[in-house]
């Protein structure tokens, strides 16, 4: 079995210590781990690590283990299982690679990116909000939306939002007027999904909103000019 996980034969590495075969950089937790197994007598669980093949390649190992004592309660040495892990950490780390890429473009996106629980809190909110209105990102969390969102506006947004929760239905242009830290309020346009996490159970409201204050003001220019003319 040794032979097949590591390709080591194993005279090639009975009664040498274990730990000149584990990377570097995981020598000092695996001792640590070990040391506290001998010390308190517990059984070894889960510890990962990275070992090196045969081939001089390092492969990710999850060990389990117990120690083994003689009749006086003596430590004689450590009996344990190894698996080879090493397509489920390429995995995990291809994962949050692809997560992180995905969070760098959402987060660098000129929208502002959003997410609500169904009590209508935000969970989330891109760094592009404190660009847009002004508030410190810790001041948005975990508060109503209701309360970044002009009085007059906050029905509309409500409903709609209440709709997408309850129907699954995709909310389009929605547009309402968002308050700044400094009192003043922009006018939004918003996009809105329902999102399932499958894997909790948990659903949100993923939203895009974007400033439109400016295409607001030119809209009103026109039309006052207009009025003019007529």
């Amino acid at each position: 079995g040794w032979f097949l996980l590591m390709g080591h034969p194993p005279e090639q590495v009975m009664g040498h210590p274990f730990a000149d075969i584990i990377h570097p950089d995981d020598r000092a937790a695996c001792l640590a781990a070990m040391q506290q197994v001998l010390a308190t007598g517990e059984p070894l669980q889960g510890l990962e690590h990275r070992t090196q093949h045969q081939d001089s390649s390092w492969h990710w190992f999850n060990t389990n283990g117990t120690v083994l004592r003689d009749e006086s309660g003596a430590v004689t040495g450590f009996e344990g299982t190894v698996s080879d892990i090493t397509v489920r950490k390429q995995m995990e780390d291809a994962l949050r690679s692809s997560r992180q890429r995905y969070r760098s473009l959402l987060e660098n996106l000129s929208d502002v990116l959003f997410t609500l629980t169904p009590e209508g809190s935000l969970d989330y909110v891109s760094p592009q909000w404190s660009a847009e209105f002004g508030h410190d990102l810790g001041d948005v969390l975990n508060q109503p939306f209701t309360r970044f969102v002009h009085p007059d506006d906050q029905a509309g947004c409500l409903a709609s939002i209440k709709q997408v929760f309850e129907s699954g239905t995709r909310q389009n242009g929605l547009e309402y007027r968002s308050l700044c830290k400094d009192g003043s309020y922009l006018w939004c346009s918003a996009n809105g999904v329902r999102l399932n996490d499958e894997s909790t159970g948990q659903v949100s409201f993923v939203g895009l909103a974007r400033n439109i204050s400016q295409g607001k003001a030119d809209q009103q220019a026109l039309t006052a000019s207009l009025s003019l003319l007529n």
